[in-house]
């Protein structure tokens, strides 16, 4: 294993590692996870029982898929995106002022959960997405077309290849 590919592989581990710790921590308090998301002030309060249902399976199955599965790109991209509103949030309570835990993984972390509120967890999250943008830069520096359509296009014919340019 390359250690391009060594990183790829810690940074994919890492962030799913952290994935399945937050969701197990929502899906095992899901009032408490409601609550975090009406804490932020961004959905109507019907939606986040929604959300806070929802969201902990998105991040469970994710970050499995992200570790084992066929779909690893389809994965990277939903925790991409989730991680983009995640912090999104957070920049948005931080700028109102809001001195909100971040619901990061459901309480499950105690104090070390507080020590992500505000502009650390911003920084986390930040530090999240670049793993993930080093996952897919390196996934997709291995990537070769398994059909080369370059050769195949604009190939000189036999006859022209044979007269001498004039």
């Amino acid at each position: 294993m390359s250690g391009a590919a060594l990183l790829s592989w810690t940074a994919r581990i890492l962030v799913a590692a952290l994935f399945i710790v937050a969701a197990w921590g929502k899906i095992e308090h899901p009032l408490e996870f409601a609550q975090e998301i009406q804490a932020y002030q961004l959905v109507l309060v019907d939606w986040t029982h929604v959300m806070a249902f929802v969201i902990p399976w998105l991040e469970l199955i994710s970050a499995i898929v992200l570790i084992v599965g066929p779909w690893r790109a389809e994965s990277r991209f939903l925790l991409f995106s989730m991680l983009l509103v995640f912090t999104a949030a957070k920049i948005w309570a931080e700028m109102k002022g809001m001195k909100i835990n971040c619901g990061c993984f459901g309480g499950i972390l105690g104090s070390l959960e507080k020590s992500l509120q505000g502009l650390n967890g911003i920084i986390f999250n930040a530090f999240l997405l670049g793993l993930l943008v080093l996952d897919f830069a390196v996934s997709q520096a291995k990537v070769q077309p398994r059909i080369s359509v370059e050769g195949f296009v604009d190939r000189p014919t036999r006859s022209a290849r044979e007269t001498p340019p004039a």
